[in-house]
Formats: C-alpha cells, structure tokens, sequence
C-alpha cells in the first residue's frame, strides 16, 4: 500500500504541479511576448531615430544649400548694383564734366553778347553823335544858304 499510495502522492504532485506550472508557464510566455514586443518596439525605435536623424541631416542640408544659394545670389546682386553704381559715377562724371564745358560755353557767349551790347551802345552813341554833327552842318548849311540868299538878292 505504501507503494500505491506513494505513487497517488506522486501523481496528484505531479498533477498540482503541472497546474501550477500552466499558469507560470502563461505567464513566462505572456512575459516573453510582451519582451519580444518591446524589443520590436525598441528596433522599431531605433529604426524611426536614425531615419528622424537622416531627415534632419537632409532638412539642415537642404536649408544649407538654399542659405548658399540665396547668399550667392545676394552677392550677384551686390557686384551687380556695385557695378551700376560705378557706371552711374561714371556717367555722372561725363555730366559733370559736359555741364562745366557747356557752363564755360554760356559763360563765353555772356560775354560775347555783353561785348556785343557794349559795342552796340558805343555804335549807337557816335551815331547819335554823327547825326547830331549832320544836323549841325546841315543847319550850318541852311544859315548860310539863308545867308546867301539874303545878301544876294535871294536867288
């Protein structure tokens, strides 16, 4: 009996055991899932960080490239309008340079009709003076003509 018994002992050990371990074992397997899981989860994050690393690279790039662009179009403009600024004093020199030539012109034909009207005044004076002197030796004329007439009988 003790043989019978030792082997129901063992059986329902065996028994209690085996039902105790379904749930261990559920509960190992529910822990392994759950592990597994995470670890995708964590390869899963790794993979979304090194691609939010590359995106950043290629966004910091991109922004790189525009930022290059854009100075090297901001330089353009610059040697550009620093060149039309030099063409500009340039042509501003040119101006200057025409406008002095042509103030010297004015100048010299200022004095040139002030030498004119100069010399008109003094034509216009010795006519006056001429004409005053006719008008004297025409009646000058004129008295000895009367003169004459008067000694002579008047012819």
């Amino acid at each position: 009996m003790d043989s019978v018994l030792v082997t129901r002992i063992h059986s329902a050990i065996r028994k209690r055991n085996a039902l105790e371990t379904e749930p261990f074992e559920e509960l190992l397997a529910a822990q392994l899932a759950r592990l597994a899981s995470e670890s995708a989860l964590r390869q899963q994050n790794k993979a979304l960080s090194a691609s939010l690393l590359r995106l950043r690279h290629e966004a910091a790039e991109s922004e790189h490239q525009a930022l290059e662009s854009a100075l090297a179009n901001s330089n353009k403009r610059e040697e550009d309008l620093r060149a039309k600024v030099t063409d500009l004093t340039s042509d501003n020199e040119l101006l200057r340079v025409e406008l002095e030539h042509w103030k010297e012109r004015l100048e010299a034909s200022e004095r040139k009709v002030e030498s004119a009207e100069k010399e008109a005044a003094q034509l216009v004076e010795r006519i006056v003076l001429e004409k005053a002197k006719a008008a004297a030796q025409i009646n000058e004329m004129n008295l000895t003509v009367e003169a004459l007439q008067n000694r002579g009988g008047g012819t």
